[in-house]
């Protein structure tokens, strides 16, 4: 599935998107967005992941519903040459490249 977080111009929200995909089956979360003005990983961040994590696959009752039972989170490790945002978190997987090949 694919979640939209950015409306034109305006910045949207990525952790609802993260919360919603959980609920509504997905059980891997690649990300590659990131903010202009955080250096670390939010507290936001950090809690949509975690419950990403936690319930990604599972129904209310905790019954897996998915491939597997909880989730993972992946983000790109810095964009534009920036190394901020979610590359902190240790439960977050982040991924960098050194060139663009």
């Amino acid at each position: 599935m694919s979640c939209q977080i950015f409306d034109g111009e305006k910045e949207g929200s990525g952790t609802a998107a993260i919360k919603w995909s959980a609920d509504h089956g997905a059980v891997i979360s690649q990300n590659s967005w990131g903010y202009t003005t955080e250096t670390t990983t939010p507290k936001s961040l950090k809690a949509a992941v975690d419950y990403f994590i936690k319930y990604a696959g599972i129904d209310e009752n905790g019954i897996q519903t998915g491939p597997m039972k909880g989730g993972i989170v992946i983000f790109a490790a810095g964009n534009e040459n920036r190394n901020v945002s979610s590359s902190d978190y240790e439960h977050i997987l982040s991924v960098a490249a050194v060139g663009a090949d």
